[in-house]
């Protein structure tokens, strides 16, 4: 009976299948990128004085790029006192001991208060850090965005920037499906709009591998989306030639899994690849909990979809709700998590799990004995289609 791995929080769990039900291993193919071929992307990081680096939601891998862009400036002769690091309060404290002897400084983002300009009569207002410093420079990971098709440099900016913009980002969406790498929606191109009113601003995107990057990717913040969104889709883009029956998904352990609403990315990059009745079964530890502010008011009964949807008013995590909605009259979807069972099956619809076992024996009993199984370790960096990639 093969024993295979999939991520789990810190930790790694097994699930113990037999072959007869291992239909397939979905896996993306990430290649490290090379030292010198990072700092030589690096060294195209042009700044005048007065230099923001802004990371409204860093990860272990752009926190890496980050100080290596500290370092490439200063070698350049960039004084490091005139370099800030914008992030969220959450990550300040972390940020300010990772970067004690490089000198620079970590602030808070602060609320978006200065106006820049308008798309469409919307407002767009901006942190005082960012309409202060000579050079905006944009640190981001990219990954799959159910709302956007990418997440980025665009995207970090305007979910960081609040709820007006994206009620209006979130207006603009084709439909009530999710769809992950797709970068032609109109929601993706109003963030695109968003931040171009940035004017000189240069975007650093960063492509997480396994144990390191596997590419970075430095131009003007639409043009470095861009690039990255199909560099991220050459290596992530996974085809299968006909419907899946059963996915289990992992999101992808520490980083991907730590709230439901990180880690239900997983689910909408997977189930496009499912056919009628479909089942994904998403392994995520979940230690944060639920992770957005729509989530929490949906669990806690203070939150009505269908009067937000009407009104065009937007929070945070709100796709999630709409798209949960909507797969669960197609798929059955199972959750092998930390999470209290009450949210899962009673607010959330989906079959609560506390071991993959447990999920395995659903998912036979259920579907029949003779089930293949798709196994997908990393969910959140894997986008599944149907057809020629």
């Amino acid at each position: 009976m093969p024993e295979i791995w999939l991520p789990y929080g810190s930790v790694e769990v097994v699930v113990s299948i037999k072959a007869e039900n291992l239909a397939d291993q979905l896996e993306p193919n990430f290649p490290l990128m090379g030292e010198e071929a990072l700092a030589e992307n690096l060294r195209k990081v042009e700044v005048k004085e007065r230099t923001c680096l802004f990371m409204p939601r860093p990860s272990r891998s752009s926190i890496d790029v980050m100080t290596r862009l500290v370092k490439t400036l200063t070698d350049k002769g960039v004084n490091p006192s005139t370099v800030t690091v914008a992030t969220t309060r959450e990550y300040a404290i972390y940020l300010r001991k990772q970067l004690i002897e490089n000198k620079v400084n970590v602030s808070e983002i602060g609320e978006p208060t200065e106006f820049i300009g308008s798309i469409d009569k919307v407002k767009v207002k901006i942190p005082r850090v960012l309409k202060e410093c000579e050079t905006p420079v944009l640190i981001s990971d990219t990954g799959f965005d159910p709302l956007f098709g990418f997440s980025g440099g665009p995207t970090a900016l305007i979910r960081h920037l609040g709820n007006g913009l994206m009620s209006e980002a979130f207006r603009r969406r084709k439909g009530d499906r999710p769809a992950p790498g797709v970068a032609s929606s109109d929601s993706a191109a109003f963030a695109d709009q968003v931040v171009e009113l940035l004017g000189e601003a240069v975007s650093v995107e960063v492509l997480p591998g396994r144990g390191g990057v596997s590419g970075v990717y430095v131009d003007k913040p639409v043009a470095a989306h861009q690039a990255a969104s199909q560099g991220l889709l050459g290596s992530s883009r996974v085809s299968v030639k006909s419907d899946l029956k059963v996915a289990m998904v992992s999101a992808g352990g520490l980083g991907f899994d730590g709230t439901l609403a990180d880690s239900l990315r997983a689910v909408w990059n997977v189930v496009d690849a499912l056919g009628d009745k479909g089942l994904v079964a998403l392994i995520a530890e979940c230690s944060g909990s639920l992770g957005s502010e729509a989530l929490k008011r949906h669990i806690t009964g203070r939150l009505d979809l269908e009067g937000l949807l009407h009104r065009g008013e937007y929070i945070d995590g709100l796709e999630d709700l709409l798209y949960a909605k909507t797969a669960l009259r197609r798929y059955t979807l199972v959750l092998v998590s930390a999470l209290p069972d009450y949210y899962v099956e009673m607010k959330l619809g989906f079959h609560p799990c506390r071991k993959t076992g447990d999920a395995l024996s659903y998912i036979l009993n259920s579907l029949g004995s003779r089930t293949k199984v798709h196994l997908v370790p990393h969910g959140s960096t894997t986008l599944l289609t149907k057809g020629e990639a």
